[in-house]
């Protein structure tokens, strides 16, 4: 069971990096402007710093209200669709800060960024164990969450 959830998140960490970098290789970020890109940034190109945490910041928001509505088992899969968008959207906006800090060298942003891919980690082993394991997948999913929030709020007055 262990090798199994070990390569079930390996392949969902694989799946998350790869999936936005091909997406985002075949954008035209030049000539577009002022169209409206993929979730909630703000202009192709030209996200910065702020419209990463800020992305990063509704997306977990968005998480929790998900995983608040798997409680129901009525509502789980419907929840379960919603939060891996917003997981989605949630990565766009890490990477977007991950690629800022890294340009200009923020070493405790970097930091930080590690610790909030940690917890993503967290979030998506909850995620992975919501169909065999509900009772203990949404503590998971929900500790996860708040630990992103306790490192964004930490990432926030570093700026």
């Amino acid at each position: 069971m262990k090798k199994i959830t070990t390569v079930f998140l390996t392949l969902a960490l694989v799946a998350m990096t790869a999936v936005p970098a091909f997406a985002d290789s075949h954008m035209n970020h030049g000539s577009n402007h002022g169209e409206m890109s993929h979730g909630t940034m703000e202009k192709q190109g030209a996200a910065s710093m702020h419209d990463g945490m800020k992305t990063m910041e509704d997306n977990l928001h968005m998480m929790q209200m998900d995983v608040d509505q798997m409680k129901a088992p009525e509502a789980r899969k419907a929840a379960m669709a919603s939060m891996d968008t917003h997981m989605a959207d949630m990565h766009h906006g890490m990477m977007t800060v991950e690629e800022h800090a890294s340009q200009s060298g923020n070493k405790d942003m970097q930091k930080a960024m590690k610790q909030m891919n940690k917890d993503m980690m967290t979030t998506m082993k909850g995620m992975g164990m919501m169909k065999k394991n509900p009772d203990a997948a949404i503590p998971m999913m929900t500790e996860g969450i708040e630990k992103m929030q306790k490192t964004l709020t930490h990432m926030k007055s570093m700026m």
